[in-house]
């Protein structure tokens, strides 16, 4: 068991308050990171914004739940005028109605007759009665073909354009079946639309203008006797000419129909109703309606627009205290417990990215909602965007942030929604279940688990408030069904908004990290070809470093791939580190010890621009920056004390890296590896009593020169650390049977 004690060095180390000298990209890229007036730029900001977008447009009413019972009266206090939806319907359904319907003119039946008629006086040969055939010839041929000889025996040529202008004069209305014309008649339609060819224009006539093709057929018959027989002499069957030419040319026109109705309907606009000043808008025992809801409404839009400047100032000053108490709440939270968050203008304003985006949705859920059909109100009231943010800040930053934030959107949501105490508690329970959902993440899918896991845990928690609240059975499923709808939409538009964010502030989700331990990422096959020896060092260390965070609950993933990259800067003079130098033969013997403290700092430095031009994540490059922190390069200091021949005094803070130290447990685990790994590659037993004894120093001595303030690791967490450095060890360096040689090849 290992056994740590530490005491702090004095007078051995670098003091805590001088500036490193190796930042991002420079003075103007670190201020910009870490200054303190770049946060109170951000955070002024994000506290402007968030006030007025909660509090653009004024304080919302109250809106009661359909079918309780309401428990105080509600008074205009202004006269107004709402859409009667009831009344709007009413006349819409009446012009519906008296909308005539759409027949549409089959063209063909009077071009097929008018056609068969010209076709047929062509083909008389002369003005001749007489039949082309026997009695008993036309008694056997086929009725249709009977009819045409008929028409050949019977009907002279000169009455060519007289039967073609009665035909056309019989179908000028159009001609019904008898059950049509009933089925009109029963529901007390008046007039139709005939429906012409393209070209002609459509037009009403009255149903009793149009015959049926009984009446059609005896009027035809008539005209024939009248004004073409003039009592002349003509064979019997002229009936059943007539009979032949006159059918149906009407047919009902659904699409137009349902046209000219839909066109009716939009022309009716919205019934107002006016309320007057005092008058009850609901009274208090009376069931809450739809139509309640949209009094409610449009009450609440005239006192938007009646609303005094003042009363909206005092609104908005009433938002900011508010907003400010929030904000001081999660500045502490942040500066208690989470330093290195807030001592990253990037982390920090990812996080107010995050925020902003909230407010933004839920401003624009409530302008949606404000205009969807009342009866529509309770699936929507427990619909929140705030899972969306949660599951990003869990991705993106931390369990712990992402947990604690929950509370701080929730807040800041139902200020913008108008929610309750209710709807308070049904977000804080499904967006937490969300976050519970995400563990072990490694794939994009695994969000839509997470969405599942939300929507149930949202859809109880409804289901809860409404048994408590005694709501009926009907009415909080369709609630619970809104908040169940709203943690899986959460899910897919969180996965649209990862890869956005994750490009924009080039950071990664432990989804995207995963992405990166692929060993074929092209900086680690520079690595291993050009600095084998470092390559195999940065796998061990991996190792330790993983094993190390799973203990004491770190992001084992992040230590594992920052431990990969932690080195890359040695890729430019890699024979200048030991791992990599050919044996009994190292470089720095022929420098003096500055150069080669120079030569060892520059590889932090070299190993940042690598990681900023690979676009590595912003953590991994804090890694890479921060592993070995402040630390004194003790060999070639010790070297230079002993040199007898330096011509200038040796400054311990020549011979320490630049920093900064550790912000993050992981970045201090990489550090501890780092050495760790290191020192027991150059022990010359290791037994597990010795790598403890070594593991022990290593951590004592980091801890005493101060390396580990910054990074929130705790006396259990050290020892914790160093059982799981000794075990990984003692394990890698394991003693092995000796076997024993094999003569003459057996």
């Amino acid at each position: 068991m290992i056994n740590i004690s530490f005491r702090k060095r004095r007078g051995n180390g670098r003091p805590r308050s001088k500036k490193r000298k190796v930042a991002e990209g420079g003075k103007i890229a670190r201020a910009l990171e870490s200054g303190i007036s770049g946060r109170w730029i951000l955070g002024v900001g994000v506290f402007i914004a968030s006030v007025l977008i909660i509090s653009w447009r004024g304080m919302p009413l109250d809106i009661p739940v359909i079918g309780q019972i309401s428990e105080r009266d509600v008074t205009a206090t202004c006269t107004f005028s709402f859409p009667d939806r009831i009344r709007t319907e009413q006349s819409r359904e009446i012009a519906e109605n008296h909308q005539p319907v759409a027949y549409r003119v089959v063209q063909t039946v009077p071009e097929e007759k008018r056609n068969s008629l010209r076709d047929f006086f062509n083909r008389l040969p002369d003005d001749s009665l007489l039949p082309r055939s026997t009695i008993m010839g036309l008694v056997l041929l086929h009725p249709t073909r009977s009819y045409r000889y008929y028409l050949n025996a019977v009907i002279p040529a000169r009455w060519e354009e007289d039967l073609i202008l009665i035909l056309e004069d019989a179908y000028r209305n159009g001609v019904l079946t008898p059950d049509i014309k009933r089925t009109l008649s029963n529901t007390r339609q008046e007039e139709i639309m005939l429906v012409t060819r393209a070209g002609s224009e459509d037009r009403i006539i009255s149903i009793s203008e149009i015959p049926t093709v009984s009446t059609c057929r005896n009027t035809v018959l008539n005209t024939i006797v009248d004004n073409i027989l003039k009592g002349e002499v003509v064979y019997g069957g002229i009936e059943g000419v007539v009979e032949w030419f006159v059918e149906p040319n009407l047919e009902f026109d659904s699409e137009k129909t349902d046209s000219l109705r839909a066109a009716a309907r939009s022309d009716i606009s919205s019934v107002m109703t006016e309320v007057r000043k005092g008058e009850k808008i609901i009274r208090q025992g009376e069931e809450v309606r739809p139509i309640h809801i949209q009094k409610i409404r449009s009450y609440q839009e005239q006192l938007f627009r009646l609303e005094p400047p003042i009363s909206l100032l005092y609104y908005t000053l009433g938002n900011g205290l508010l907003v400010s108490l929030i904000f001081i709440i999660a500045v502490y939270y942040l500066e208690r417990y989470h330093r290195e968050v807030i001592r990253s203008n990037s982390r920090l304003l990812l996080i107010s990215a995050v925020v902003i985006l909230i407010l933004l949705l839920s401003r624009l859920l409530r302008q949606v909602f404000w205009h969807i059909p009342p009866g529509m109100m309770e699936f929507t009231r427990y619909i929140s965007p705030v899972t969306i943010g949660t599951l990003l800040l869990c991705l993106l930053v931390s369990v712990r942030i992402a947990i604690f934030f929950t509370l701080i959107l929730s807040l800041l949501a139902a200020l913008v929604l108008g929610g309750g105490a209710g709807y308070i508690v049904v977000v804080i329970i499904g967006s937490i279940a969300g976050v519970f959902g995400l563990s072990g993440a490694r794939r994009r899918i695994d969000l839509f688990r997470a969405g599942l896991i939300s929507a149930a845990a949202a859809l109880l928690a409804v289901s809860g408030i409404g048994v408590a609240g005694g709501l009926e059975l009907k009415l909080f499923l369709v609630q619970g069904l809104g908040a169940a709808l709203a943690g899986i939409i959460s899910a897919f538009f969180t996965l649209i908004a990862l890869g956005l964010f994750e490009s924009l502030f080039r950071v990664s989700s432990d989804i995207g990290l995963l992405e990166l331990s692929d060993l074929n990422h092209p900086l680690l096959r520079q690595l291993m070809i050009r600095a084998p020896g470092t390559y195999h060092h940065g796998l061990m260390v991996a190792t330790l470093a993983e094993g190390a965070a799973e203990e004491i609950g770190a992001n084992s993933l992040l230590s594992r791939i920052g431990s990969y990259f932690h080195d890359v800067g040695k890729i430019t003079k890699p024979e200048y580190f030991s791992e990599n130098e050919t044996p009994g033969y190292s470089r720095h013997d022929t420098l003096i010890p500055s150069m080669s403290s120079l030569i060892l700092v520059a590889h932090v430095k070299e190993g940042v621009d690598l990681g900023r031009q690979y676009k590595l994540d912003r953590r991994i490059v804090s890694i890479i920056e921060q592993h070995h922190g402040t630390s004194l390069i003790s060999c070639f200091y010790d070297r230079a004390g002993r040199n007898r021949q330096l011509k200038f005094d040796v400054m311990e803070k020549d011979y320490r890296y630049p920093g900064p130290r550790p912000q993050s447990r992981e970045a201090a685990i990489v550090m501890l590896a780092d050495a760790v790994e290191a020192a027991s590659a150059a022990l010359d037993r290791r037994t597990p009593s010795r790598l403890e004894s070594l593991i022990d120093n290593i951590i004592r001595d980091r801890f005493s020169d101060g390396q580990l303030d910054e990074c929130r690791l705790t006396m259990v967490d050290l020892k914790k650390i160093g059982e799981s450095f000794v075990r990984l060890l003692s394990a890698r360096y394991h003693t092995r049977v000796k076997y024993p040689s094999m003569e003459n090849g057996e």
